[in-house]
């Protein structure tokens, strides 16, 4: 037998392919053609876009095999509308929440206005309990965790201690009953660590509004560093947040990582500590702030701020 009985060149339809049809776009597949019964179920490769066609109907007539991702950007959502399709939901603008119309996923405007700001707000620097006024159903709670301590340092061999981490930080649109009673728990700061070998400082309290909002507290800084670059760069985790899902976040600062410095300000501060130290060996600024970090030897680490809780009724 020779070589041209066992080698050929297969081209066209002596190939197998998944496939029987081929088209170069949507308009060339939708094109009448001599289709007949047979051909229903057989597939169609359109070239433009890789996407694979099973033929349902010799009018013709098309039903996609497989799903369409569409193309998205960062913030966007993939979901599915009303006939089943995936679709891309583009991210919201700013101030907009995700709802549902006709049981389908909408962005919504979050129209709570700013007259609310203009009130006092009710301030809770310890623990307490809030009591919703008669015909409020939603208040703007500000929760901030409370800083970490920072390190103490031992003796002739560290160069100090770390600094503490700042607490986390959230402000959200909360549903309220007219009348209630929420529990409000506010961060105490970590406490410096002690002036003796690798005492760390204590990290910070968490801070809540009732159970569906909370800022844990800032991590407190590491003891008897002996590197002044780790010292002044290398910071402990902030605090995280946490919200219930009936809630809706406005601002959240949740830091539940590193945070090196690109400069010494070691103070990682909070959002309502306004400004970091920009010096050693000062505690934590209200409200939230890790203490700053610890220089020198057989130094006692400083406490970081306590957190607090601020909240605003809503009306209408």
């Amino acid at each position: 037998m020779s070589d041209s009985t066992l080698h050929r060149t297969f081209r066209g339809k002596q190939v197998h392919v998944p496939y029987s049809f081929e088209f170069a776009n949507a308009t060339a597949r939708e094109a009448p053609g001599d289709y007949i019964s047979t051909d229903l179920g057989k597939f169609a490769l359109q070239l433009d876009d890789e996407s694979l066609w099973m033929l349902t109907a010799v009018t013709p007539s098309w039903k996609r095999v497989g799903i369409e991702l569409p193309l998205t950007t960062k913030g966007d959502i993939l979901t599915v509308n009303a006939d089943g399709d995936l679709i891309r939901l583009p991210v919201g603008a700013d101030n907009m929440f995700l709802s549902a119309v006709g049981g389908l996923p909408v962005w919504a405007a979050l129209d709570i206005g700013q007259d609310y700001l203009a009130k006092a707000p009710t301030v809770f620097t310890a623990n307490g309990t809030y009591t919703v006024p008669a015909g409020i159903t939603k208040v703007v709670a500000q929760v901030q965790g409370a800083g970490g301590g920072s390190g103490g340092s031992a003796g002739s061999g560290a160069l100090g201690g770390k600094g503490g981490g700042p607490g986390g930080y959230i402000m959200a649109l909360v549903p309220v009953t007219p009348d209630a009673e929420i529990s409000v728990i506010v961060g105490t700061g970590g406490a410096g660590g002690q002036d003796n070998a690798y005492s760390n400082g204590g990290n910070g309290g968490t801070s809540a509004f009732g159970s569906g909002l909370n800022a844990v507290g800032g991590y407190g800084g590491e003891g008897s560093v002996d590197v002044l670059d780790d010292i002044q760069t290398q910071w402990p985790r902030g605090g995280h947040c946490s919200f219930a899902s009936n809630v809706i976040p406005l601002s959240v600062i949740s830091r539940n990582m590193m945070l090196p410095t690109i400069v010494p300000t070691y103070d990682n501060g909070s959002p309502l500590s306004l400004t970091p130290n920009t010096t050693y060996n000062l505690p934590g600024k209200l409200y939230g702030g890790g203490a700053s970090f610890t220089n020198g030897n057989y130094r006692t680490g400083q406490p970081g701020a306590n957190g607090i809780v601020r909240i605003w009724e809503v009306e209408g």
